[in-house]
Parts: structure tokens; C-alpha cells; sequence
């Protein structure tokens, strides 16, 4: 299975995602570059390869940037679903042991 990297170089302009509206579509080129640079902050909060990253996001398209600066950076990854209660993403947390949370803004 071809790496990111290796779509964006061969297919760049060709769309890699997008949510089931049509809306925020990212190209492999974008996501490649927006991927990378969520790659180096994330290393530059000194994760190391082997540690683990939380996801609680809404559905877009960050989900997909995200994941693959994960997966850049050698970090695991643990999506965490935005229907659970706080007791339950808080025990999730606890369970995966990740070292840092990337999450959506709360809805109003």
C-alpha cells in the first residue's frame, strides 16, 4: 500500500479526503503537507516514537491530518468518540496512557 507521501508526489492534486457534504476537500499534496507539519509540532512537544496521542474530534478532516502525523511522528493513536460521556473519555484516557489530546472545540 503506497505511503502518503507517495500519493502526493505521483497524484497531488487528486482529492485524498473530504466530508460527505463535498465540504473541505484536502488534496494528497495538502494533506501530506499539513500532516507533516502536525508531525514536527508534535515532536517538538518531545513525543517520541512508541508514545501514544488521543483524537476527540468532530468529523472533518483534521481526523485525517491528524492520523497521519501520528503515523510520521511513529506515535500510536487512540480516536476517542465525541458521544461518550466525561467519565468515559476519562477512563479511555487513562487506559491508553497517551501524552497528549487533540480536541474538536465543544459544540454550543
Amino acid at each position: 500500500m503506497p505511503i502518503l507521501r507517495d500519493l502526493a508526489i505521483r497524484h497531488p492534486n487528486k482529492v485524498a479526503c473530504q466530508m460527505a457534504d463535498g465540504s473541505c476537500a484536502r488534496t494528497f499534496a495538502d494533506l501530506d503537507a499539513r500532516s507533516n507539519r502536525i508531525a514536527q509540532f508534535l515532536q517538538s512537544l518531545n513525543l517520541c516514537p512508541g508514545d501514544g496521542i488521543a483524537m476527540l474530534l468532530d468529523n472533518s478532516t483534521c481526523y485525517f491530518e491528524l492520523a497521519w502525523a501520528a503515523r510520521r511522528a511513529g506515535l500510536y493513536y487512540t480516536p476517542i468518540s465525541t458521544h461518550l460521556k466525561l467519565g468515559e473519555i476519562e477512563y479511555v484516557l487513562r487506559d491508553c496512557g497517551v501524552g497528549f489530546l487533540c480536541a474538536s472545540a465543544p459544540r454550543r
